[in-house]
């Protein structure tokens, strides 16, 4: 593994794609919510919908269900996002290089979700919800790979804060329309599939990608090597590690939220003794503190011109932030932690996505790379399904879940330390 990293190269477009200030906030406005649409499907499905069906299913065995399921379509994203990313970066059109498949993809996402509500067998659930979850890493690989080919390098700080406000939106979206108005699974699964299809649409209609003719230049040698070439690159290497080992300690907690609340937390201090409705609460406490550290975040890694010290930060200050639960396991203590872990994962998004658009080692590649960088964000959610089951059943029960969780988080701020190329 080289520790040389070479520049990162702009896709070539007109110069006044880039100059103008009014076609990038057309642009910024309208990735807002067609990236929100993304997190609210994620985060509806996985944190409300699909745990109360397979808690219907599943029974006694709700946990270790729900890490199969969760584990299998994270695997399967995990997969074939970056590839998609790759075949996005090589197809050629005059409706440009990402545009296709983000017309396709939500309307394909949309129909599996409403497949998905209408599941009453856990192996057909699974099937459909690994399907679902396919389309929206595609979807994932593709949108993310708008910031690098349209916004220049100067902007990247703003465009990150972008991408990092849809998150809370998205999640407050999501979860409280499918916890709070749209609670049976046919509407709530038709809400999420809906507002992904009509805002993906609109940021391919009302944006314009540059049209992308000429066949790429072919590669040469083996094919596998190629498509992970970037690993070569140690500065790339070390953000990936560094995103995997943060969202292995975020994602071992989030994904066990409503079980957290049913199983751990003091029963009478959960409101109304409703740990579906208190799921909705916590998760808007979160987001709006994450909205905070978001705007904040950002403003800081612009400000300093430090990415790394915002990063590395806010890991820390998720770190902390998961002692409350252990030293108060009511709802109080999770609103308390619910509110600093989301202000520090703000933060981290802020700075994160934007030292990861700045590690990239060519512009001919951001699909594929960002699609691999995401995986970083992805796999977590494959092996901390399975660990924290493991950790519940057989280490301690959920207090052994937050210790696991704060040492993914101090070991992914140390990961940041040796990247070289971004302050």
């Amino acid at each position: 593994m080289t520790t040389d990293h070479p520049p990162a190269r702009e896709l070539a477009r007109p110069p006044a794609a880039e100059a103008r200030p009014q076609r990038l906030a057309v642009q910024f406005t309208l990735l807002l919510p067609a990236t929100a649409a993304m997190y609210s499907v994620f985060q509806g499905m996985q944190a409300v919908l699909l745990p109360q069906q397979v808690e219907q299913l599943g029974g006694e065995n709700k946990v270790s269900a729900l890490a199969v399921l969760a584990a299998l379509g994270a695997l399967i994203a995990t997969v074939f996002g970056p590839i998609a990313g790759a075949v996005s970066d090589r197809t050629r059109s005059r409706f440009g290089r990402r545009a296709p498949w983000l017309l396709v993809t939500p309307v394909l996402a949309a129909l599996g979700l409403l497949l998905l509500a209408g599941q009453r067998q856990y192996f057909l659930l699974g099937a459909v919800y690994c399907l679902v979850m396919l389309v929206m890493g595609c979807y994932q690989a593709v949108i993310t790979a708008i910031v690098p080919d349209r916004v220049p390098v100067a902007r990247r700080g703003a465009a990150s804060a972008v991408v990092g406000i849809a998150l809370p939106v998205g999640v407050l979206f999501g979860v409280n329309m499918v916890s709070r108005v749209f609670t049976t699974p046919v509407a709530g699964y038709a809400v999420l599939g809906g507002t992904l299809v009509l805002f993906a649409l609109l940021f391919v209609f009302l944006t314009k990608d540059q049209p992308v003719l000429v066949a790429p230049p072919r590669r040469r040698g083996n094919a596998v090597a190629t498509f992970f070439s970037s690993f070569r690159v140690a500065d790339f290497s070390w953000a990936f590690a560094a995103r995997a080992l943060y969202m292995f300690g975020y994602w071992g907690i989030a994904s066990y939220l409503l079980y957290t609340l049913q199983d751990y937390v003091v029963r009478d201090s959960i409101p109304g003794g409703n740990p579906v409705a208190a799921v909705g609460t916590l998760t808007s406490v979160g987001m709006i503190a994450l909205l905070i550290g978001t705007f904040l975040g950002g403003w800081l890694s612009d400000l300093l011109e430090r990415r790394k010290a915002v990063v590395i930060a806010s890991s820390l200050i998720c770190a902390v932030a998961l002692v409350i639960p252990l030293m108060q396991p009511t709802f109080t203590g999770m609103l308390v932690f619910e509110a600093i872990n989301g202000f520090g994962f703000g933060a981290y998004l802020a700075a994160d996505t934007a030292l990861m658009t700045l590690v990239l080692p060519g512009a001919d590649d951001n699909g594929r790379d960002l699609g691999i960088l995401n995986v970083a964000a992805t796999i977590p959610q494959v092996l901390a399904q399975f660990v924290g089951a493991l950790v519940i059943t057989f280490a301690g029960g959920y207090p052994a879940l937050f210790v696991f969780s704060i040492v993914c988080s101090i070991l992914g701020a140390a990961a940041i330390i040796p990247i070289k190329s971004v302050r």
